[in-house]
């Protein structure tokens, strides 16, 4: 089954065990709307891509990338809002997946019996 969902800056296609990360147009005005939409698009994959490479622990991994056009990551399952406040409650607030990821349930999800960040590329303290 497919599925499609949209953020602020890129849309995502997930396809069985995969969550495929593309930035999309959006905006009515090209050069404040269309293309400042694109670029946020490109480099928050580019951010996502950046912290998986250095190492980042509790981020979900990136399988294959077109350096800022396409993310393709493994598929978790988001958290339930409750699942989050128990997890947020328990976090090691010193590990760099708290600062990168948003602190909302659906930028968490379950891989592999483990919770990581699904979504982690506008942290607010990077």
């Amino acid at each position: 089954m497919i599925k499609f969902e949209r953020g602020c800056s890129r849309f995502v296609i997930l396809i069985g065990n995969y969550a495929i990360k593309l930035p999309y147009v959006h905006g009515s005005n090209f050069a404040y709307g269309r293309l400042d939409s694109l670029c946020k698009g490109i480099i928050h994959n580019i951010r996502e891509y950046t912290f998986f490479k250095a190492g980042t622990k509790y981020v979900c991994p990136i399988v294959f990338h077109i350096y800022g056009l396409c993310n393709i990551m493994k598929r978790a399952v988001e958290l339930t809002e409750e699942e989050y406040l128990e997890f947020e409650s328990s976090f090691d607030k010193e590990e760099m997946a708290w600062y990168i990821a948003e602190h909302k349930a659906d930028s968490w999800g379950w891989l592999y019996n483990k919770i990581v960040a699904i979504d982690y590329a506008e942290g607010d303290k990077v």
